[in-house]
């Protein structure tokens, strides 16, 4: 490659890789999302909240054709992208929860099909540009006419886990809390799981005493109990302070009497009722609270005895209690300053605990 364009808030053009040149600022002060290069000429970006520019002579001058295609919300850095079909320079594909497709060259966008959302590349065959495949959470999409009707892969083992649960007594049913795909449960037909819960799914649980009671949840706090084997929900939050809560708000099971579980959001709570309610018992155990920053996530009760809990925080703090969450103590000395992933107690002696840490936003 003799070119690159690279994109922060400005276009840069590269010769050879040997010398740097800013060739023109693209006249918004929202991030940059995507890039499509048709030629040095014409180019086309996608911006966070919604907007399109163009240019057609290399980027000395920009053209805004639309300033609301294909929302994102808050996360356009993850799920937004911009592609113009190779052979066709007004038909122009835009991504960002939904799939968006323009005919008119970025004036007006419909929704070409029902895709899955969060959307993150799109890809032209180069024989025959009518074929064009699209990828998303959910994993790929295609079409073999230009865009008029549309498949998708069903087969493709794409699903992101973010937890999971074995029936203690029943072992060969599984949960798991997925990326964009709630919680599923495996069933007896090898490779085939149901949907028991919405929205993105996280932890889950069984109580190893009765498989009736089954508990999930949803993004930020969304705890919900079922008392007939998943079937059905209802919202498990009262009491929880949500003020502060992580993506994926941690809660775990007591490991001598399954009706009592603990959950962190930037205090720590707990229920001995089987989430029918929550009572804090901590103060807050963040540094502070800001981008996205300040919250429980993870948490562990001993087994060999049930009054030691610890917890971590995203913004580096690990904690423990010998009381229940009488009396909090900061045990941080000897760590790395990270965000604290996962704090596992050793099933046979409270006073070891097993930390993970990671550099992700701190």
């Amino acid at each position: 490659l003799k070119k690159l364009f690279v994109i922060f808030f400005t276009f840069i053009f590269c010769n050879g890789f040997t010398q740097w040149t800013v060739v023109s600022t693209v006249p918004t002060s929202a991030l940059i999302n995507s890039i499509s290069v048709v030629n040095e000429n014409l180019i086309w970006v996608a911006c966070d909240g919604g907007r399109v520019y163009k240019t057609t002579n290399g980027g000395t001058l920009w053209t805004l054709v639309n300033s609301s295609a294909a929302a994102s919300s808050n996360y356009a850095w993850f799920n937004r992208i911009c592609k113009v079909d190779p052979s066709n320079p007004n038909k122009l594909f835009c991504g960002g929860l939904e799939m968006e497709l323009s005919y008119n060259g970025g004036t007006s966008f419909g929704i070409p099909a029902s895709f899955h959302v969060d959307q993150h590349a799109v890809a032209f065959s180069k024989s025959n540009p009518n074929y064009i495949v699209t990828g998303n959470d959910g994993g790929i999409d295609y079409t073999s006419d230009g865009g008029a009707v549309w498949g998708e892969s069903l087969s493709l083992p794409v699903t992101q886990f973010y937890a999971g649960e074995i029936d203690f007594n029943n072992p060969s049913v599984i949960l798991g809390g997925t990326q964009d795909n709630g919680t599923i449960r495996s069933t007896s037909t090898f490779g085939v799981w149901n949907d028991i819960y919405f929205g993105d799914g996280f932890y889950c649980l069984v109580d190893y005493n009765n498989s009736q009671n089954v508990y999930a949840s949803y993004q930020n706090g969304g705890l919900g109990k079922s008392t007939d084997n998943g079937n059905s929900f209802s919202l498990g939050t009262n009491g929880l302070d949500l003020q502060y809560s992580n993506w994926m708000t941690p809660f775990v099971m007591d490991k001598n009497d399954p009706q009592i579980l603990y959950c962190g959001t930037y205090k720590m709570h707990k229920t001995t009722n089987g989430m029918q309610s929550w009572t804090a018992i901590s103060p807050d155990l963040a540094n502070r609270h800001i981008r996205n920053l300040g919250t429980i996530t993870t948490v562990d009760v001993a087994k060999s005895d049930p009054n030691v809990i610890y917890c971590g925080t995203d913004d580096a703090n690990v904690w423990r209690t010998t009381d229940s969450g009488g009396n909090w103590t900061k045990i941080n000395s000897g760590l790395p300053y990270g965000w604290v992933t996962r704090v596992t107690v050793h099933p046979d002696s409270e006073n070891v605990c097993y930390v993970t840490l990671s550099g992700y936003k701190v």
